[in-house]
């Protein structure tokens, strides 16, 4: 994934720009491939949009291959989640490398965001390839079906299981990506990649792709 989502507040209401806004490089950051869990980092604002840090919650995915097992280390998707703090410039995090996630900590916008088991939507945003030509953790989500099985393991070990009951690709540059994000009377997981064609010029692509999870557990 060469670009990714950026967020923008106008009047006090959380939006996301159109798709192909320029978010940021995977080709941006040198990282060893099989990257586990981020360094503790200070990532206050402001700050990069690679500024994630550890949290020891990994996301499994058991129907679903990861792009490369032999970089990331596993056949099926299970991948550290590093946490990003979106900050008032309202940018999203990018994951670190190929075969990590990184979940978007909305706590600077009220009814923004979630955590499995507290409630609200945890948004997670994992590469779909990366530089130069590698398959990453997210190569196959565009496969997943709607009843799979999405695991959220916390650090303190508890596992929140969810159901996948939507996924699609989104090229409208329309779309309520607020709504999507907004903290839901329930517990929801919500997993992004890139999607469509890639634009060599402005380095991004022409759609994301979308999956939407509820608990199951």
């Amino acid at each position: 994934m060469k670009g990714f989502i950026r967020l923008a507040v106008f009047a006090s209401m959380l939006v996301f720009a159109a798709p192909a806004t320029h978010f940021a490089e995977a080709s941006d950051v040198t990282v060893a491939p099989q990257q586990a869990d981020a360094p503790q980092a200070d990532c206050q604002p402001p700050a990069s949009p690679s500024c994630d840090y550890a949290s020891g919650d990994r996301l499994f995915i058991p129907s679903l291959q990861t792009g490369d097992s032999g970089r990331c280390g596993t056949t099926t998707i299970n991948a550290p989640i590093n946490v990003y703090d979106v900050g008032f410039d309202s940018q999203m995090g990018v994951p670190l490398a190929d075969c990590d996630v990184v979940r978007q900590n909305f706590a600077a916008f009220p009814g923004f965001g979630g955590y499995p088991g507290d409630g609200g939507t945890t948004v997670l945003a994992g590469h779909v390839d990366y530089h130069p030509n590698y398959q990453a953790v997210f190569w196959n989500l565009r496969q997943i079906q709607v009843n799979a099985e999405i695991r959220y393991q916390r650090a303190d070990g508890r596992t929140v299981v969810y159901r996948v009951d939507w996924a699609q690709a989104i090229s409208d540059a329309n779309y309520d990506w607020g709504a999507l994000v907004a903290s839901s009377s329930g517990d929801t997981i919500v997993l992004i990649t890139c999607d469509g064609l890639f634009d060599s010029a402005t380095h991004e692509y022409s759609r994301r792709f979308v999956v939407h999870g509820v608990a199951a557990n």
